[in-house]
């Protein structure tokens, strides 16, 4: 299987490939200093030099799936630091690696060719695990004491300085809210219902997906989306935990990369998704009749700029592929497949 780079936190990168996923820690170079922290102890947290990596195996629900952490030592050798289950390996952000600790969902008391759900006393936690193998946080997301009760959705963000955690309440699945947490009073700082997101904006129904802390930890950035497409996005501030919505344009599917430190997101106009290939050829012959074509555009959320990248004689544009390589480079694929890359002016 082709090797796929997925950026899980500012803290981490993972690779995926197979049942495999691994990732190096790197060490950010700030002090952690503030009371909203878990209680981290001395010896706990890699030093500023210090290297660790974690692999994820999932073994597809045929037994327990666990992750490994080892710290790096010269000439790239490993030493163990701890092995641990975790739940659902195969959720498309299942770890978070910090500075003093790794944080990831934990299953307790469950059958793993059952998703965990099947045996009374299941709980579905939240759990970090520090440098020295010592569990020092957990937070019950689900339980089954008679029957099977969600509380809080099992994708989750710590941010840089390891001080809050964003989740998604489920206790009523007709009214979600949008939560930001301190880790080490587990209050909420933050609270948004997506009722209300839509009650200020018609135009921004929908789930939440959560993107990411921005490297500072200062925004914390959302998206809301509609089956294949994106209506938005929301971003809290964390100095006063205030908020703003901002509306995407018509062309943002899903896979169309929110660039959360400067507010650029690829757009294509008449973008659409049906995952019928009749239903796209189709359209393609409609468009190519009228001489519709396909055209790559970025567009800033914050400021309403809108930038033309690429234009094309294509009528419809499949396997985008775009992702960002730094604040300012877009990385993408041409629909005959080319890759190419586009540099935003920083004037």
């Amino acid at each position: 299987m082709r090797n796929v780079l997925l950026a899980l936190s500012a803290a981490s990168v993972i690779i995926i490939s197979g049942g495999l996923y691994a990732g190096r820690i790197v060490v950010p170079q700030w002090i952690y200093t503030s009371l909203e922290t878990i209680g981290f102890e001395t010896g706990g947290c890699l030093l500023n030099g210090e290297n660790a990596v974690f692999e994820v195996e999932n073994n597809y629900s045929k037994e327990y799936s666990y992750v490994n952490v080892s710290k790096m030592g010269g000439e790239n050798a490993k030493t163990p630091v701890f092995r641990e289950k975790i739940l659902q390996p195969q959720h498309y952000h299942p770890v978070e690696a910090h500075k003093c600790a790794v944080y990831f969902v934990q299953g307790v008391n469950y059958d793993p060719a059952s998703l965990g759900r099947s045996l009374q006393g299941f709980r579905e936690e939240l759990v970090a695990f520090d440098y020295r193998g010592k569990k020092i946080f957990s937070m019950i997301l689900a339980e089954k004491p008679d029957k099977y009760v969600s509380y809080y959705s099992n994708d989750f963000r710590v941010n840089p300085s390891e001080t809050h955690v964003a989740l998604e309440d489920n206790h009523d699945l007709n009214n979600k809210i949008f939560l930001i947490k301190s880790l080490g009073t587990k209050n909420d700082h933050f609270s948004l219902p997506l009722a209300t997101i839509a009650n200020q904006n018609e135009n921004l129904v929908g789930d939440i997906m959560f993107l990411d802390w921005t490297r500072d930890g200062r925004y914390f950035w959302a998206s809301l989306f509609e089956a294949a497409y994106v209506n938005g996005w929301v971003r809290v501030d964390s100095n006063d935990w205030s908020y703003e919505l901002y509306e995407a344009p018509e062309g943002v599917l899903g896979g169309y990369p929110l660039n959360i430190a400067s507010g650029w997101v690829p757009v294509i106009p008449g973008a659409f998704w049906t995952g019928v290939v009749e239903l796209d050829d189709e359209v393609r012959q409609e468009r190519s009749a009228s001489g519709e074509t396909a055209d790559l555009y970025l567009y800033n959320v914050i400021t309403k700029t809108r930038i033309l990248v690429e234009d094309t004689d294509a009528p419809i544009w499949r396997g985008l592929k775009a992702h960002w390589l730094s604040d300012t480079e877009l990385e993408y694929t041409m629909p005959d497949g080319t890759k190419k890359t586009y540099r935003v002016s920083s004037d």
